[in-house]
C-alpha cells in the first residue's frame, strides 16, 4: 500500500522506499540506486531489475560510486557507510562497474555496509570491480548482515603502492565482520597479496549455508598469500555447512593457500572444497580444504586435486600445516608434488607431505582420515598416507588408503605417518601401497617411515599395504627406522 510519494511498500509493518531505475552520476535523491547515497540510513526495496551498463562510462571511467562513502587511497579513516536495509526482493543489478584502480579501498556496490545494516534476496550479475584492496562486489566491508545474496563478474586487484593497501579482496565482500548467511559467488577473484577469496577476502564473523565457484588467483611475485576458494583468511568466528567448488592457484613463494580457507584460527565444520589447487615452486602450506590451520576443524571434506612444483613444504590434501584440532574430516585429494619437497624436520620450519596433513605440529588428529594417492616427481622428504610429519601431535581412531608414488629417491615415507616425534598414536592403520622407483632411498615402511625419540608411542596399530624400493635400506612392512627411542 502507499504511505507517501517516496514510500510504495510495506515489509512486516515497515515502510520500504522503493527503487526502479539506477539514476544518474552523483546523485544523492534517495529514491534510486546511485541516489541512496544521500540517504545512508533508509530502508530500501528493488521494485524491478536494474541494468548498470550505463556506469561503465561515469565518473570519467571510475564507474558507480560505492554507496556508503567514497573509496580513498589508504585503508584508514573507513567510510561512515551504509546503515539502512536493502531488500532486493529477488531482483537483480546487472553490469555495475567500480574502477578506481591503483590503492583505491572500499569498493563495491557498498564501500561499507554499517553496524545494524543488512542487505538480503539481491542478485548483483556481471559486475566488474577494479581498485587496490578491501573490496568485493557487494561492499569493500561487512559490518552489518548479509543474507541471500548473488554476486558474479569480475574483482581485481592492482598493484598497490604498499602491501596495507592491497590486502582482502573477495567475490562478494572484502572483509566480513558480522554475519553471512546463504549467499554465493561465482565470481572471478584475482588478488596480489593477502587475504584473497572466491567469497570473503577476510573473515572475523559468521559464515553459513554459502559458497563459491569462481576463480581464485593471487598473481604476487612475493611471499604472499592467505588465498582461499571461500575465504582467504579466517580470524575468528565460525564458517559452516558452506562450500566452495573454485579452482585456487598462485605464483612460485607463496603459503597459506585452500580449496576452502588458505589461513584458518576459527571454527569450521561441516563443510567442503572440490575445487583444485595449484601453485608453483617452493610453495608452503597448501591443503584441499585449509592451508594453515590453528583452529577447530569437524565434519569437513576436500576431493580437489593439490598440484605443487618442486622445493614445496607442508603439503596436505585436507590441510598443509595443522595445529589445531581435526575430527570427523577426510580427504580424497590426490597430490602431484615436484622434486625435493617434503621440508626439513624441524619445529621452526618443518614440512612433510600427507594425504590428509602435511606437516601436523602440536596437532590432535581423530576419527580421521586419507583415501586420495600421492604422486612426487623426483626426490621426497616426510612423505605420509596420513601426515607427512608429525611433531608433539595425538593421532586416534584414523586411517589411510591413500597410495604413494615416487619417482625419485625417497626418506622417511610411511603409509601412515613419514616421519614422527614426539608423537602418539592409537588405533590406526594404513592399507596404501607404497613405490618408490629410484634406489638409494631409506627408511620407507608400511606404516611409519621414521619414528623418532623416546616420546613416540604407537599402539593398536597395522600396516597391509605392499611396500616396494628395490636397492634401498631400512625397508619394512611397519616402520623403517626408530631413531632415538
Amino acid at each position: 500500500r502507499a504511505v507517501n510519494a517516496l514510500t510504495a511498500l510495506v515489509i512486516s509493518g515497515t515502510p520500504y522506499t522503493v527503487i526502479n531505475s539506477l539514476g544518474n552520476q552523483g546523485s544523492v535523491t534517495g529514491t534510486d540506486l546511485q541516489g541512496m547515497n544521500g540517504v545512508l540510513s533508509r530502508k530500501y526495496a528493488l521494485g524491478s531489475d536494474i541494468n548498470a551498463s550505463a556506469t561503465s562510462t561515469w565518473n570519467s571511467g571510475l564507474g558507480f560510486t560505492p554507496i556508503g562513502g567514497n573509496p580513498i587511497t589508504a585503508f584508514t579513516p573507513r567510510p561512515p557507510g551504509f546503515s539502512g536495509k536493502l531488500n532486493g526482493l529477488g531482483h537483480s543489478v546487472s553490469n555495475l562497474t567500480v574502477n578506481y584502480g591503483t590503492d583505491y579501498n572500499f569498493l563495491g556496490m557498498f564501500s561499507l555496509l554499517a553496524s545494524g545494516s543488512s542487505v538480503s534476496n539481491l542478485n548483483l550479475t556481471q559486475a566488474n570491480v577494479l581498485g587496490s584492496g578491501r573490496m568485493g562486489i557487494l561492499a569493500g566491508i561487512n559490518s552489518g548482515s548479509i543474507s541471500n545474496v548473488i554476486t558474479s563478474g569480475t574483482v581485481t586487484s592492482q598493484l598497490a603502492s604498499a602491501w596495507g593497501l592491497g590486502l582482502n579482496i573477495g567475490g562478494l565482500v572484502g572483509v566480513n565482520e558480522n554475519n553471512i548467511v546463504n549467499s554465493s559467488s561465482s565470481a572471478n577473484v584475482t588478488g596480489r597479496y593477502d587475504g584473497v577469496g572466491g567469497l570473503v577476502g577476510t573473515n572475523s564473523g559468521q559464515i553459513s549455508g554459502s559458497n563459491s565457484s569462481g576463480s581464485v588467483q593471487n598473481l604476487s611475485a612475493g611471499s604472499y598469500g592467505d588465498t582461499g576458494g571461500l575465504v582467504g583468511s579466517s580470524t575468528a568466528g565460525s564458517i559452516t555447512n558452506s562450500f566452495s567448488s573454485s579452482t585456487v592457484s598462485g605464483n612460485n613463494s607463496l603459503r597459506s593457500f585452500g580449496g576452502l580457507v588458505g589461513s584458518n584460527t576459527a571454527s569450521i565444520s561441516n563443510s567442503y572444497a572440490t575445487g583444485s589447487v595449484s601453485l608453483g615452486s617452493s610453495s608452503d602450506k597448501v591443503g584441499g580444504l585449509i592451508g594453515n590451520n590453528t583452529g577447530v576443524i569437524t565434519e569437513s571434506y576436500s576431493t580437489g586435486n593439490v598440484t605443487v612444483r618442486q622445493n614445496a613444504r607442508s603439503v596436505g590434501g585436507l590441510i598443509g600445516q595443522d595445529s589445531g584440532t581435526i575430527s570427523k574430516s577426510n580427504s580424497s585429494s590426490t597430490l602431484s608434488i615436484g622434486d625435493l619437497s617434503g621440508g626439513t624436520f624441524s619445529t621452526s620450519t618443518g614440512g612433510g607431505i600427507g594425504g590428509l596433513i602435511g606437516y601436523a605440529l602440536n596437532d590432535n588428529i581423530s576419527t580421521s582420515h586419507s583415501s586420495g594417492n600421492l604422486s612426487v616427481s623426483g626426490t621426497a622428504f616426510q612423505v605420509g598416507g596420513l601426515v607427512g610429519q608429525s611433531n608433539s601431535t595425538i593421532i586416534n581412531k584414523s586411517f589411510s588408503n591413500s597410495n604413494i608414488n615416487v619417482s625419485g629417491t625417497a626418506s622417511y615415507v610411511g603409509g601412515f605417518v613419514g616421519n614422527t616425534n614426539n608423537t602418539t598414536i592409537t588405533d590406526a592403520y594404513a592399507t596404501g601401497a607404497i613405490n618408490v622407483a629410484t634406489s638409494g632411498s631409506t627408511k620407507v615402511a608400511g606404516f611409519v617411515g621414521n619414528a623418532y625419540s623416546a616420546g613416540t608411542v604407537i599402539t593398536n596399530a597395522y600396516s597391509s599395504g605392499a611396500v616396494s624400493a628395490i636397492g634401498s635400506t631400512n625397508i619394512s612392512g611397519f616402520a623403517g627406522g626408530v631413531e632415538a627411542n
